[in-house]
C-alpha cells in the first residue's frame, strides 16, 4: 500500500513540474541568434539570459576562466551603468544579475519581478 502511495505522489509532483513550465518558443534576431522564450506562470520572478556555448569543457587548460572573467566584468558596470549605479538599481528594485559557468556553456543573466523587467534589461 505505501509503494502505490509513493508512485502515485511521484506521479503527481512530475506532472506539477511538468505543466509550471510551457514548451519553449524559439525566435531569432536580426543577427540571426537563436531566442528562446519561456513562460512561466507560475511565479512573478522573470529571468533573462545569455547562454554562449563553451564552458569548461571547450577550452584549453591555457584559456580556462576566460569566459568567466568576461562575464564578471560585465556584472560589475557598463558605460551607461557604473558599479555604483548598478548596486543602487539592484538594491531598490531587488534584482540580481549575476555570471556562472557550467560545463559545456557561460551564462549572464538578470533576476528580478516581473515588474521590473523592462526597467532592467538595459543594465
Amino acid at each position: 500500500m505505501k509503494n502505490k502511495r509513493f508512485i502515485i505522489a511521484a506521479l503527481c509532483c512530475l506532472f506539477v513540474s511538468l505543466s509550471v513550465f510551457a514548451e519553449p518558443v524559439l525566435y531569432h534576431l536580426k543577427n540571426g541568434i537563436p531566442v528562446y522564450y519561456i513562460e512561466n506562470t507560475e511565479s512573478q520572478i522573470d529571468e533573462v539570459a545569455i547562454v554562449v556555448k563553451g564552458g569548461r569543457t571547450m577550452l584549453k587548460p591555457e584559456q580556462s576562466g576566460l569566459e568567466k572573467a568576461l562575464f564578471a566584468m560585465m556584472t560589475l558596470g557598463s558605460k551607461n551603468y557604473n558599479y555604483y549605479k548598478r548596486q543602487q538599481i539592484s538594491y531598490e528594485k531587488n534584482t540580481s544579475i549575476m555570471q556562472r559557468t557550467i560545463d559545456n556553456a557561460s551564462i549572464l543573466s538578470v533576476t528580478c519581478i516581473n515588474y521590473y523587467l523592462d526597467d532592467m534589461l538595459p543594465v
